[in-house]
C-alpha cells in the first residue's frame, strides 16, 4: 500500500514538471537575445594638457629673530622663535604630460596671503615679520591610478615680505634708549619679495570630464634677511628668517576636454611592464635642482657675533647641476647599486650681527659616491641612497670696524661629510629613465683660526638638503623587468 502512494505522488510531480517545461518554453520565445556577454572595460583618465584653477588654504609661518643689541629682544643675540597663522588665496596655471602611469608637469601659482609673526617683549618695541604674497614655480611628478592622482612637487617660491624692527623711544635707562633704532617712534623696516624654495604633495581626483579637486601640503622656506638700522648705520643688526607651511585645497579646470583611454586587461600587458629594458646595467645622466643651505656659526671670543659661542644660524637658497654615473644590479624586484655625482652649486649663507661684522659661508660644487638599494614595480623603482659627500666650500669671518681688520679668518677648499636620501626613478623608453631625489647631507665643524690673534677660533658647520630632478641613460643592451612577486 505504501509502494503505490509513493508511486503515485512520483508520478504527479513528473506530470506537474512537464507542464511547467512546456509553459516557460513559451516564454522563453519572447525574451531578446542579446548575444553574447561582453566583458567590462574600465576607463583610465588621461591628465595631458593645459590646466587653470583657483586654490585656498591657511599658512603657519615660523619665524626667527635675531638683534645684536638686544634693543627689541631685551638681551644681544637670538630672540625667542614666533609663529603665526593667517590665509591665502589666488590662481593656479600649468601643464602636465602622462607617460602610461607617470604625471610630469610645470606649475605656477599666485597667492595674496595675510601671514604674520610678532615678537613684542615692550609695550610699542617689537619686530615683525609679515607675509602679504606668496608666488611659486614648481615641477610635479605623480602616479595616476585612473581619476585619482597622488603627486609630489617642488621648485623656487617667490615671498613679498616686510620686515619691521620698532621702538616706542621710551628710555628705560638713560644710557640705553628702549627703541631700536635710537630715535623716537622710529621704525627700521624693509618690504620687498624675497626667493626661496617650495616643496610639497599632494593628491588630485578628477569630479568630472573636465574639473578636478585637488588637496595639497607644501612648505616654503628662504634666505636669512639682515635689517641696518637705517637711522644709525653699523649700531644695530636685525636677522630675520621664517619658514611658512601651506595647506590649502583647490579646484582646476581643464582646457581641451578629457581623453579617456581604454586600460588594458592586465597591467602587464602593456609595454611598460613587458619592454626588455630591465634596470640592470651602467647608465649616465644629468641632475639638477636647489638646495637649501644652513649654517651654524661660533665665534670663540664674540668679535665677530658680539657675544662668545652666541651667532645666530644663517640660512640660504641656491641652484645646483651636474653629471652623474652608475651601475644597478636587479635580481626580481630589488634593485641595488652605486652611484657618483659632480657638480657646480651656488648656495651661500651670511649673517650680519653689526653692519661691519659678518659670518659667511658658501658652496661653490658638491659631489657625492652612494649605494643605492631600491624596490622595482616593473617602470617604476623607489629607492633609498646614502655614502660619502665633498663640499667645496669657503667660510669667511670679519670684523671690518676701523682698526679691527685683523679680526677676521677665512678657509676654503674641499671637506668631506655624510649624504643620505631617497628617491623615485620611472622609465620613459627602452633606456631613458626620470628621477626626483631629496638627499640630506652635513659636514664636521671646521674650526678656523684669526691670524691677527691665535686664541681667537670661528667654527663652521653646514647642513645641506637638496631636491633635485635628473634624466639618466642606461648603456648598452636591454634587460627584461621582472613582475612583481605573486
Amino acid at each position: 500500500m505504501r509502494n503505490t502512494i509513493l508511486a503515485a505522488a512520483a508520478a504527479a510531480l513528473c506530470g506537474i514538471g512537464n507542464a511547467s517545461a512546456a509553459d516557460l518554453s513559451g516564454i522563453k520565445d519572447t525574451v531578446p537575445d542579446y548575444g553574447p556577454a561582453v566583458g567590462w572595460t574600465p576607463m583610465v583618465v588621461d591628465w595631458s594638457g593645459v590646466y587653470v584653477g583657483v586654490a585656498g588654504g591657511v599658512g603657519l609661518q615660523t619665524e626667527k629673530f635675531y638683534d645684536s643689541e638686544g634693543d627689541a629682544c631685551a638681551a644681544p643675540g637670538i630672540c625667542p622663535d614666533k609663529q603665526g597663522v593667517g590665509g591665502l588665496f589666488g590662481g593656479t596655471l600649468g601643464y602636465n604630460w602622462q607617460i602610461r602611469n607617470l604625471v610630469i608637469g610645470f606649475e605656477g601659482d599666485f597667492s595674496w596671503a595675510d601671514i604674520d609673526a610678532k615678537h613684542a617683549p615692550r609695550n610699542n618695541t617689537y619686530l615683525s615679520s609679515r607675509i602679504d604674497a606668496i608666488a611659486t614655480a614648481r615641477l610635479r611628478t605623480g602616479y595616476a591610478l585612473g581619476s585619482n592622482l597622488f603627486y609630489v612637487t617642488g621648485g623656487a617660491a617667490f615671498l613679498e615680505t616686510q620686515y619691521k624692527a620698532i621702538g616706542a623711544g621710551i628710555q628705560y635707562s638713560p644710557a640705553n634708549p628702549s627703541d631700536p633704532c635710537n630715535t623716537g617712534a622710529s621704525t627700521c623696516d624693509g618690504d620687498r619679495w624675497h626667493t626661496g624654495f617650495a616643496v610639497g604633495a599632494g593628491y588630485e581626483a578628477m569630479l568630472t570630464n573636465r574639473w578636478s579637486l585637488k588637496a595639497e601640503y607644501m612648505y616654503i622656506g628662504d634666505a636669512t634677511y639682515a635689517l641696518t638700522n637705517h637711522i644709525t648705520p653699523g649700531d644695530n643688526e636685525y636677522n630675520f628668517h621664517e619658514n611658512i607651511q601651506v595647506f590649502r585645497a583647490g579646484l582646476n579646470y581643464k582646457l581641451g576636454g578629457w581623453t579617456p583611454a581604454v586600460l588594458p586587461s592586465s597591467m602587464k600587458d602593456t609595454a611598460a611592464y613587458d619592454a626588455a629594458d630591465g634596470w640592470s646595467g651602467a647608465y649616465v645622466g644629468v641632475a639638477g635642482g636647489i638646495g637649501l643651505l644652513t649654517s651654524q656659526f661660533d665665534d670663540s671670543l664674540g668679535r665677530v657675533c658680539i657675544s662668545q659661542n652666541i651667532c645666530p644660524d644663517g640660512q640660504g637658497i641656491g641652484g645646483l647641476a651636474g653629471g652623474t654615473l652608475g651601475y644597478n644590479w636587479q635580481l626580481r624586484n630589488l634593485v641595488l647599486g652605486v652611484e657618483g655625482d659632480i657638480g657646480w652649486a651656488n648656495l651661500g649663507t651670511k649673517v650680519t650681527t653689526l653692519g661691519d661684522r659678518w659670518d659667511q659661508s658658501h658652496i661653490d660644487g658638491i659631489a657625492t659616491l652612494r649605494l643605492r638599494a631600491g624596490y622595482a614595480t616593473g617602470a617604476n623603482l623607489f629607492y633609498l641612497t646614502g655614502g660619502a659627500a665633498f663640499l667645496d666650500t669657503q667660510y669667511k669671518a670679519t670684523d671690518a670696524e676701523s682698526g679691527h681688520e685683523q679680526n677676521s679668518a677665512t678657509d676654503g677648499g674641499w671637506r668631506t661629510g655624510i649624504a643620505v636620501g631617497a628617491g623615485y626613478e620611472a622609465k620613459l623608453t627602452g633606456n631613458l629613465s626620470w628621477k626626483a631625489e631629496y638627499m640630506y647631507m652635513g659636514d664636521p665643524t671646521r674650526n678656523v683660526t684669526n691670524p691677527g690673534s691665535p686664541n681667537d677660533h670661528y667654527g663652521f658647520s653646514d647642513e645641506i638638503q637638496t631636491f633635485r630632478i635628473g634624466l639618466n641613460y642606461k648603456l648598452g643592451g636591454e634587460n627584461a623587468i621582472y613582475m612583481p612577486l605573486k
